[in-house]
């Protein structure tokens, strides 16, 4: 973690992603920063935040003839994020503001490359959920050097309800 909260992977300009060219793209609402209430667990380097009902829209294409479909890939249970609340390596302490702005910017992100990977094609509503899936987790251990993300959270922290904002995640810190 660089300490910046708008990394040039991860910044938004307003656009939404598209999927492919055509008349019926989709625009991506980027996810809210006041989707996530990052808690801290006590006597542990490491804060918390539960957000369900998370969900985007894809436009998918049919066999054999290619009609368009839009898709929902909603994750309707708990998905726990996680991150530490301080880094040794003198970045210092990661605030719950901070962790969210970084959060919604990695949702989006993820939403962003599924759609622009899967947008208008002949892909299967569950291919799109599992590489989703494993974007997610992949771009949020690496970019918050070690934080988790898990769809099958069992975490007893409260879960907060998923909320877009019409421009950009937002900035919570």
């Amino acid at each position: 973690y660089t300490g910046d909260t708008s990394p040039g992977g991860y910044t938004n300009h307003g656009t939404g992603a598209s999927s492919g060219s055509g008349e019926s793209n989709i625009e991506i609402t980027p996810p809210s920063c006041e989707s996530f209430n990052f808690t801290s667990k006590k006597g542990a380097n490491w804060q918390e935040a539960a957000v369900k009902n998370i969900n985007f829209k894809i436009v998918l294409l049919t066999p054999p003839n290619h009609i368009q479909i839009t898709q929902v890939i909603s994750f309707p249970q708990a998905t726990s994020f996680g991150m530490p609340i301080n880094y040794n390596k003198g970045n210092g302490v990661i605030t719950s503001g901070v962790a969210a702005t970084v959060s919604a910017r990695i949702l989006q992100f993820a939403m962003d490359e599924t759609v622009a990977k899967f947008g208008k094609t002949e892909t299967s509503e569950l291919t799109v959920r599992l590489y989703f899936q494993d974007k997610l987790i992949k771009e949020y251990q690496e970019y918050t050097n070690g934080g988790k993300v898990n769809f099958n959270s069992t975490s007893n922290i409260p879960a907060t309800q998923y909320k877009t904002n019409l421009l950009s995640s937002g900035n919570c810190d």
